[in-house]
């Protein structure tokens, strides 16, 4: 059987920190992928199996020296199997400690007047600059005077030309727009898969695992919407025929509660085809939302019949007059140091909805989670600790930053797309985030009874 033709591609700082053995291994990899298949979008599938074997390959040979980004591209071309590699640096310190951070550290406004001059090349070959695209994008926010909104808007907008003047740093960014340039008028050009990975050590106010494969950071998203091909990188819904069974713990003639599937939204979203809101008012009618639980988090959640009803219900969770209470299973063994875990976070700027861990002095919030370890158990091979969580506070991604993070208990929830080892292969269909919302405790809204509802989880084992 003849091998198939290949050729494997290293820009100027991988070529310095790789070996000929191993350029000889990475060419290996892609002769034993003949048939690589398109893959999904880069935002929201799991790479496909030549990257991530390319990945595998090359960066633990190289995460002593380097820390930052990999990008790795394979396109098809006059029948030939081509693979790029690039990398780009971290551009910052990653070893502050996080908790004297502030935004600011992470993130830099920048006027209209620095904006600074980079090229980019659409699927059509044509060229504009990182000036025409902020204008294009800020074209739906139109000037008002400053007492009116104006100024937020312009702060925003400077933030935005902050975020996306570092977008010459995104290696499958740079990949991409290098492939339109070359081949925009090629039709035997095919790109079939681009991803980025993470390499070295982790940024200590973020959480990253070398060798996990993670989407860009969301903050270059209207730059790959403009250079994406229409070639096989499309957002697949999650849920589209066949809609999930929402089991229902409570009902009555003001309020419902279910017990929410993983992988089925709250509410109404923009990828979402199906979400739990949607499908109760279908045979349950109008409902409101009086609280959410995040896509891929299972278990209770609770709808408003009425709009007496939400307002009371809304206040009892703005005032937290609620008990929610987790059940997780970590990635590892785990012994806390502490049954308490206290660590501010905020929204990454750079990468929302993701979050980082910042002082509350620089814009991080306070968040509290109590801990409590229910046991252990081995899925595959592997042990895995089963924890109870009771959060204090409601922050977004409050309970995965604190399990993840170095400074909360150092172990990521099983599944975690975001911050577990896992990355983006816990997109697949076989694993889940293992974190669902086991019991609320709530006074009705009518009676002012205290009333417990509860579900049981149902993690998978991988």
């Amino acid at each position: 059987m003849t091998s198939p033709r290949v050729t494997v591609t290293l820009d100027e700082t991988l070529s310095g920190s790789v070996s000929e053995s191993l350029l000889a291994a990475l060419t290996s990899q892609a002769q034993a992928h003949p048939e690589a298949e398109t893959s999904g979008d880069i935002f929201t599938t799991a790479p496909g199996p030549l990257a991530q074997a390319l990945a595998d390959t090359l960066i633990p040979e190289v995460e002593n020296n380097l820390r930052g980004r990999l990008g790795v591209m394979v396109f098809e071309k006059d029948e030939t199997l081509a693979v790029e590699l690039a990398f780009s640096p971290a551009w910052t310190d990653l070893s502050i400690d996080p908790l004297t951070l502030t935004e600011e550290d992470l993130l830099t406004p920048l006027s209209k007047h620095k904006i600074p001059h980079l090229t980019f090349v659409d699927r059509a070959g044509e060229v504009f600059t990182l000036k025409e695209a902020l204008f294009d994008l800020f074209s739906a926010y139109p000037a008002k005077p400053l007492r009116q909104g104006g100024a937020a808007i312009e702060r925003r907008k400077a933030q935005w030309r902050g975020v996306l003047s570092e977008a010459e740093r995104s290696p499958a960014l740079g990949l991409l727009s290098s492939f339109n340039a070359r081949f925009a008028q090629n039709p035997s050009a095919k790109l079939l898969d681009l991803r980025e990975f993470w390499v070295g050590t982790s940024p200590t106010w973020s959480i990253r695992h070398s060798g996990t494969s993670y989407a860009p950071l969301s903050a270059f998203r209207p730059l790959f919407d403009r250079l994406m091909p229409e070639i096989g990188f499309t957002r697949s819904p999650l849920w589209t025929k066949d809609a999930p069974a929402l089991p229902i713990l409570y009902e009555d003639d003001v309020m419902i509660v279910i017990n929410k599937p993983s992988r089925l939204a709250s509410v109404p979203g923009v990828r979402e085809a199906l979400n739990a809101k949607h499908l109760l008012e279908a045979t349950h009618g109008e409902l409101h939302v009086v609280h959410r639980l995040d896509l891929d988090t299972s278990g209770v959640l609770l709808f408003a019949k009425t709009k007496d009803a939400l307002k009371v219900l809304n206040t009892r969770f703005r005032e937290r007059d609620t008990e929610k209470v987790y059940v997780a299973r970590l990635e590892g063994k785990v012994s806390p140091k502490t049954d308490t875990i206290d660590l501010p976070i905020a929204v990454n700027p750079w990468d929302r909805p993701r979050q980082c861990v910042l002082s509350e002095t620089g814009g991080g919030k306070a968040s509290l989670t109590h801990v409590e370890v229910l046991g252990y158990e081995t899925h595959e091979g592997k042990e895995k600790t089963l924890v109870q969580l009771t959060p204090h506070t409601g922050r977004t991604h409050q309970l995965r930053v604190h399990c993840a993070h170095p400074l909360g208990l150092g172990s990521p929830i099983d599944g975690d797309s975001f911050y577990g080892h896992l990355g983006q292969k816990g997109e697949d269909p076989t694993t889940r985030l293992c974190l669902h919302a086991k019991r609320l405790t709530i006074a009705h809204p009518v009676t002012g009874n205290v009333m417990v509802f509860e579900a049981e989880p149902d993690f998978p084992s991988f």
